[in-house]
């Protein structure tokens, strides 16, 4: 009974709990419970067609405005953007959470 309510040792999580960004945990952990409910293959089709054409628009974005307000030159403004791009893929759950949402937001669009 005591094992019930001990952490997750992967996510340090109480079973049953929603994590920080709103997703379900389950028992052992939230990751797993993606990839058991068959939703790896979705979530890459996610990304790769609605998540990262956005997320590399805003680093164009980044990188333009930094250049423009002659904060970087160029090549830095660019390499910074990407940098902070990559640090955002590094977040499982953070980018779960915008997998899983991006399809819902672009029906909200059209």
């Amino acid at each position: 009974m005591t094992d019930l309510l001990q952490p997750c040792d992967v996510c340090e999580k109480l079973p049953g709990m929603i994590d920080r960004h709103g997703l379900p945990l389950c028992p052992r952990c939230g990751r797993e419970q993606l990839l058991a409910d068959g939703m790896a293959e979705h979530l890459r089709l996610v990304l790769q067609h609605h998540v990262r054409p956005h997320l590399q628009a805003t680093v164009k974005t980044w990188a333009e405005y930094w250049v423009a307000t002659g904060l970087l030159e160029e090549e830095d403004a660019v390499s910074t953007a990407e940098w902070g791009l990559s640090l955002y893929f590094k977040d499982p759950y953070l980018m779960a959470r915008e997998l899983l949402t991006a399809p819902l937001e672009e029906k909200r669009l059209t």
